[in-house]
């Protein structure tokens, strides 16, 4: 059986690997697709490496409830300052030191598996550990082993208005070094934002409330000053606990369009005003839906699926050209496939990366629409997609579509944990949509590099012009997707 190997580098890449090893447990379907059994030993564990340049993160996720499935010695690199959020520094001090131990421990895990489908790869584009020790990661492996698929799932800075700030300052020098190297050594590139990601996290907990299979499954989600009182689910209506006094009614639609009224679990409430600090419990929830995401785009490869079980397959065919290999998400948490309830995967409220219309805007280039669960059949399917493209006006949406349909097994919906809903809706697209943060981010950049701001943190590493050869890399890629 083909095996997938899986690195997260950085802070924010071993938190989204956290939340996506928990999903992966939670489905009660251990394979060797991600799962390495001992003969020898009850115990299972996991084809991940961790790498940081620190130690916290990654010891938080071993003494987490699975840290079991890692192995400290064979399956992380640690060190002890952190790269300052600096690409430069990530990438020549941190890669050179810890590029021969990680081919190492490499090895040992595809010596370990029958045949590697492919690696996957979650970081942060905006720091400093995962934007330039995985590009460092990334140019490793495609130089050792050239013949296996890299996929990078990408933490992009929110550059889109209402889908979050961006804390850290030099991430726009970091975005357009790391867009460089992706574009070299990653075979598709996956983006996702924290903004967007908050919004469907929230969103799906919110529709739950209308479902009455899982309303305990809400009441039992506590926040720091209250909770959801089963009086006020159908009014919408925050409840402290402390005064037990009833808070300011949200409305779902104030929820689906603007993130300053997100209530997501662990936000600290003050004064009735929900800050944009997230303390780590909340950064788990909001990393769900990206969880979601990686189970359900592997589940072909651990479940029954109708048709396209290749996953690289799959994702290859919607790689148009060497320069588009961005691929966008949109998820549906909870559907029945009825004609109408497909068009939300086209709206940019349900899609893991910001961008400023809805996607039927975009010229789309290649689609993957993924159906998760039961209660559809191909023909419902095709129907939709029919549907879709007239009621959207997509003329290649027919020609450029594949569909999987995937079959959960029974255990799931017994065991799952972390999403409510046991049948869900995805859109892998290939469009332009991607341009609007891809332009934003250059913005950025021009802004920055202008005033010479933080310049000299990354010419003490490298030259000025690796910059200035990184921003046309970027360009030339804008330039395809117009």
């Amino acid at each position: 059986m083909s095996s997938i190997v899986s690195v997260h580098v950085g802070q924010c890449g071993n938190q989204l690997g956290r939340s996506i090893w928990k999903r992966l447990c939670a489905e009660d379907t251990i394979s060797d697709v991600f799962f390495e059994s001992n003969a020898h030993s009850r115990h299972v564990k996991a084809r991940a490496i961790l790498v940081d340049t620190e130690e916290m993160v990654v010891n938080e996720t071993l003494r987490s409830p699975i840290g079991s499935l890692f192995d400290i010695n064979d399956q992380t690199i640690t060190d002890s300052s952190g790269s300052g959020n600096n690409w430069a520094q990530g990438y020549f001090e941190y890669g050179s030191k810890h590029e021969k131990r990680f081919l190492e421990l490499t090895r040992i895990a595809v010596e370990k598996c029958d045949s590697v489908h492919a690696f996957f790869m979650t970081h942060s584009i905006g720091g400093g550990t995962g934007s330039g020790l995985g590009s460092r990661i990334l140019e490793s492996l495609s130089d050792d082993m050239p013949k296996t698929n890299r996929y990078a799932i990408s933490i992009f800075p929110s550059v889109i208005p209402n889908c979050g700030a961006d804390d850290v300052i030099t991430s726009p020098y970091n975005a357009i070094l790391s867009l460089a190297k992706l574009h070299d050594f990653a075979d598709s590139v996956i983006p996702f934002d924290n903004g967007k990601l908050a919004q469907l996290s929230v969103r799906a907990d919110i529709a739950s409330t209308r479902n009455p299979n899982f309303r305990n499954f809400l009441e039992n989600q506590r926040q720091v000053t209250g909770h959801i009182d089963s009086k006020c689910l159908k009014k919408g209506r925050y409840i402290n606990k402390n005064t037990k006094v009833p808070g300011r009614r949200v409305s779902a639609e104030k929820m689906y369009g603007n993130e300053r009224h997100i209530i997501i679990s662990k936000l600290k409430r003050v004064k009735g005003k929900v800050p944009t600090q997230v303390d780590k419990e909340g950064f788990e929830r909001i990393n769900d839906p990206a969880a979601i995401f990686f189970a359900d785009l592997t589940a072909c490869l651990r479940c029954q699926c109708t048709k396209n079980r290749n996953l690289n397959e799959s994702i290859t065919s919607l790689i148009p050209h060497s320069h588009m290999r961005y691929i966008t998400v949109s998820m549906v948490p909870s559907m029945t496939v009825v004609n109408p309830k497909l068009i939300p995967l086209f709206s940019s409220k349900n899609s893991l990366i910001g961008y400023k219309r809805d996607l039927a805007y975009y010229k789309m280039f290649a689609c993957n629409m993924r159906f998760i669960g039961s209660g559809s059949t191909m023909p419902d399917v095709t129907k939709s997609i029919q549907y879709i493209q007239k009621r959207l006006k997509i003329p290649s949406l027919v020609d450029s579509t594949k569909v999987n349909y995937c079959q959960l097994p029974n255990s799931f919906s017994r065991n799952i944990e972390y999403a409510p809903f046991v049948s869900r809706a995805m859109c892998l697209a290939n469009s332009a949509s991607i341009n609007d943060s891809l332009i934003g981010i250059k913005a950025s950049f021009q802004k920055m590099h202008k005033r010479k701001a933080m310049l000299h943190h990354y010419t003490n590493y490298c030259d000025e012009s690796l910059l200035k050869e990184s921003l046309e890399n970027v360009e030339n890629i804008i330039e395809c997707y117009q």
